[in-house]
Protein backbone atom coordinates (compact mmCIF):
# COMPACT_ATOMS: atom_id res chain seq x y z
CA UNK A 1 0.00 0.00 0.00
CA UNK A 2 3.15 2.41 0.49
CA UNK A 3 3.89 1.62 -3.05
CA UNK A 4 0.49 2.83 -4.26
CA UNK A 5 0.66 5.95 -1.30
CA UNK A 6 3.79 6.37 -3.12
CA UNK A 7 2.37 6.49 -6.94
CA UNK A 8 -0.44 8.50 -6.12
CA UNK A 9 2.16 11.49 -4.57
CA UNK A 10 4.32 11.56 -7.72
CA UNK A 11 1.28 11.42 -9.66
CA UNK A 12 -0.42 14.74 -7.87
CA UNK A 13 2.64 16.10 -8.45
CA UNK A 14 3.54 15.80 -11.49
CA UNK A 15 0.26 16.98 -12.60
CA UNK A 16 0.41 20.21 -10.64
CA UNK A 17 3.48 20.95 -12.35
CA UNK A 18 1.90 20.15 -15.83
CA UNK A 19 -0.61 22.50 -14.91
CA UNK A 20 1.12 25.12 -13.57
CA UNK A 21 3.36 25.36 -16.92
CA UNK A 22 -0.34 24.74 -18.75
CA UNK A 23 0.62 21.80 -20.47
CA UNK A 24 -2.14 19.97 -21.08
CA UNK A 25 -1.24 17.59 -22.99
CA UNK A 26 1.77 16.34 -20.32
CA UNK A 27 -1.19 16.71 -17.63
CA UNK A 28 -3.47 13.89 -20.06
CA UNK A 29 0.39 11.77 -20.54
CA UNK A 30 0.84 11.78 -16.60
CA UNK A 31 -2.50 10.92 -15.73
CA UNK A 32 -2.39 7.98 -18.30
CA UNK A 33 0.97 7.05 -16.73
CA UNK A 34 -0.45 7.68 -13.02
CA UNK A 35 -3.84 5.51 -13.68
CA UNK A 36 -1.75 2.76 -15.53
CA UNK A 37 0.62 1.86 -12.57
CA UNK A 38 -2.26 2.52 -9.51
CA UNK A 39 -4.19 -0.08 -11.58
CA UNK A 40 -1.36 -2.53 -11.83
CA UNK A 41 -0.35 -1.72 -8.27
CA UNK A 42 -3.93 -2.40 -7.04
CA UNK A 43 -4.08 -5.41 -8.94
CA UNK A 44 -0.54 -7.02 -7.33
CA UNK A 45 -2.39 -6.06 -3.98
CA UNK A 46 -5.71 -8.50 -4.73
CA UNK A 47 -2.59 -11.29 -5.72
CA UNK A 48 -0.80 -10.95 -2.88
CA UNK A 49 -3.88 -10.50 -0.25
CA UNK A 50 -4.95 -14.03 -2.36
CA UNK A 51 -1.53 -15.57 -2.08
CA UNK A 52 -1.00 -15.30 -6.44
CA UNK A 53 1.49 -12.24 -7.07
CA UNK A 54 4.90 -11.31 -5.28
CA UNK A 55 5.16 -7.28 -4.19
CA UNK A 56 6.86 -4.95 -6.56
CA UNK A 57 10.17 -3.46 -5.96
CA UNK A 58 11.19 0.00 -6.01
CA UNK A 59 12.88 -0.18 -9.71
CA UNK A 60 10.03 -1.56 -11.05
CA UNK A 61 7.85 1.29 -9.68
CA UNK A 62 10.38 3.59 -10.74
CA UNK A 63 10.09 1.95 -14.82
CA UNK A 64 6.46 2.37 -14.45
CA UNK A 65 6.22 6.09 -13.56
Amino acid sequence: MSQLAHTIGVTLKRLEDAFMLGNSDQARTVTKAGTLTMQALIERAGGIINGAKESLDQAEIDMML
